[in-house]
């Protein structure tokens, strides 16, 4: 060879190049609203090279504009923090919660996270600032410090709001420290300290103010800490070993008023039930994954025990009623599982994508699981910018407090991480197509149904529901040069118990429609605008004393945002209004978390400032 030498690259850094390149874009959609473009380059990204942590980074700020998501965004925040080179920006505390109880929940005091995904300096530092309507308030700090060797980092946030309503104020606060070590250009080593606060009402938005739990007072505490090892021998084979345990207090307090006692003078009595829960749990997984040419596969495992311990405590507010006796209960769960995913490219244009799990689920408050879950794909790539994927596949859901997996939380791009309630077995069946055209518009959609055998939901204890969801969307996504982009997109959702109809603590039937349209503007070098009208639908169908009813509601909302933010400047300031025409409306959130949800809208003006800096 003379001096003018072609360079050559492995398969294995080609797709490499390609996941950087992706995740790299993944910002510039995120910016404009591109949801649809983030959530395709994501997926890109890791089935391009699953090792990127800037690419599991980017797949977990793909979900948080999704309810029902949050095991999967804090798992693929798991598996981007055990791949993180050393300098890189570390997580933030605040983003760890799960269903954080403010509108953008993991987004909302640092709405450019993923900026400099592959950004490594020595010092890091990162702060946010929130102030909003409903007095909510709050302050994320992170910063870390690295050498060749190690790097240190710590995060703290806190956050306050008064809610909506009568639920009762939110205040939530939490701090994480990070040791990371790497011995070698092949080894790292990650330890993790986390604490959380967190204490408010689980009042959410409901089409029927009677739909689930009885409202209260939910006071939690949580301590957890993980140590990680990974091991990547060569650039296309890698081995993750995580171990995490911890514990978590919860109180729950239930006040019922009833008007008038039974008892002269017949005055108003007051209802009391305490819950205190006391959790230890310990969690261990292995994760091994290898490219060879055309074919990668990833196998794994993990072994989860929890033990709780419950007290109750009920009282009346007139003494003259005798006492109630307090009780107390212990429940554990075991949780086994393996895992096993192949994908084969058949040539340039088409994929074949193969998996099976086997789970031994065992819960002490519902029937067991012992099963193995079967999982068959096909990606079609026919001409470039065009895909077409469909898989039918199984899953199972795992403990509540279990929030972090290192198991794949996508198969062929369908999310398969749902937050379902303990032991819920599905089968899902999905197709999704899309077209990238030339100067980067897009237009696609996706179909998918979920058959769900839900435990106690429907049909009394130890036993098991039919239910079935229902998941469409078609989007469709247009920049216009530099200055202007328009986004468009209708999404259906439904869920609906099937069978003989017994449960009356939720809807049977709820069907949601959402058509969301949106406006970039480039304003200025500095300043951009986002205006987006979003079309509410929704109606539903619960048990009531008269038998079945149904309620529905229909609305149009309007969302204002601007942001400044000089060219190269580290600091950008944020503000917006959301529910900009004040409309009142009842809305029925599916999320089945037990605490306060993220909300999807809110049902009155509210108006926030969002200001940033980063060094």
């Amino acid at each position: 060879l003379n001096d003018n030498r072609a360079v050559l690259r492995s398969d294995s850094l080609l797709d490499s190049d390609r996941a950087a390149r992706n995740a790299d874009l993944g910002l510039a959609y995120r910016t404009i609203g591109f949801e649809a473009s983030l959530d395709g380059v994501a997926r890109d990204a890791i089935e391009d090279d699953p090792r990127s942590g800037a690419s599991h980074r980017l797949m977990g700020d793909a979900y948080a504009n999704k309810s029902g998501l949050e095991t999967a965004r804090l798992s693929e925040l798991l598996q981007s923090r055990l791949r993180t080179p050393l300098g890189s920006r570390p997580a933030e505390a605040y983003q760890l919660v799960p269903a954080l109880p403010v509108l953008d929940g993991p987004r909302a005091m640092s709405p450019d996270e993923t900026t400099a995904l592959f950004l490594t300096r020595p010092a890091q530092f990162q702060a946010g600032l929130l102030l909003g309507s409903q007095d909510t308030r709050g302050l994320s700090l992170t910063g870390s410090a690295a050498s060749d060797k190690t790097q240190a980092s710590v995060s703290a946030f806190d956050l306050r709001s008064d809610g909506f309503g009568d639920a009762a104020d939110l205040a939530i606060s939490g701090q994480r420290l990070e040791l990371r070590l790497a011995p070698s250009a092949a080894t790292s080593i990650v330890g993790e300290l986390i604490h959380s606060d967190r204490s408010g009402s689980n009042a959410a938005q409901r089409l029927f103010e009677e739909a689930g739990d009885p409202d209260r007072t939910i006071l939690t505490r949580r301590d957890s800490g993980r140590l990680s090892l990974r091991h990547a021998p060569a650039v296309n084979e890698e081995w993750l070993l995580s171990a995490a345990a911890g514990q978590i207090e919860k109180r729950d307090t239930v006040a019922i008023v009833f008007p008038r006692s039974p008892l002269p003078p017949f005055g108003p009595l007051t209802y009391t039930n305490e819950n205190d829960s006391h959790v230890n749990f310990h969690d261990l997984g292995l994760h091994y994954s290898r490219m060879m040419g055309a074919t990668s596969f990833q196998v794994g495992g993990s072994a989860y025990r929890s033990r709780e311990q419950s007290a109750t405590v009920e009282e009346l507010s007139d003494p003259r009623f005798p006492p109630i006796d307090p009780t107390s209960a212990r429940y554990s769960v075991e949780h086994d599982s393996a895992y096993g995913y192949l994908d084969q490219r058949l040539g340039k244009s088409l994929s074949l994508l193969l998996g099976a799990e086997y789970q031994h689920f065992v819960d002490s408050r519902i029937s067991s699981v012992q099963r193995l879950n079967g999982k068959i794909g096909v990606a079609y790539r026919p001409a470039p910018g065009t895909e077409i994927r469909a898989a039918i596949f199984q899953t199972m859901k795992g403990d509540y407090w279990r929030e972090e997996s290192l198991e794949p939380t996508r198969f062929n791009g369908f999310e398969q991480s749902f937050d379902d309630l303990n032991g819920t077995t599905a089968t899902r069946l999905a197709v999704a197509a899309q077209r990238r055209f030339a100067g980067g518009a897009l237009l696609g959609g996706e179909w998918s149904t979920r058959s769900l055998s839900i435990p106690n939901l429907g049909c009394g204890e130890f036993c098991r529901a039919p239910w079935r969801e229902l998941r469409h969307s078609v989007f469709a996504e247009l920049p216009m040069g530099a200055r202007m982009a328009l986004s468009a997109r209708w999404q259906y959702e439904s869920l609906e118990q099937e069978g003989p109809i017994r449960q009356a603590a939720v809807p049977v039937s709820l069907h949601t429609e959402l058509l969301p349209l949106g406006l970039w503007l480039r304003i200025s070098p500095e300043l951009s605008a986002e205006i987006e009208a979003v079309r509410m639908r929704q109606k539903g169908t619960m048990f009531s004393v008269g038998g079945l009813e149904q309620r529905q509601e229909s609305v149009w909302l309007a969302n204002l945002g601007m942001r400044f933010q000089r060219p190269l400047d580290r600091w950008y300031v944020e503000a917006g209004v959301r529910n900009l025409f004040d409309q009142e409306f009842a809305f029925q959130n599916t999320d089945m978390r037990d605490e306060a949800r993220t909300p999807l809208f809110y049902p009155e003006r509210s108006v926030y400032l969002r200001v940033g800096v980063s060094f």
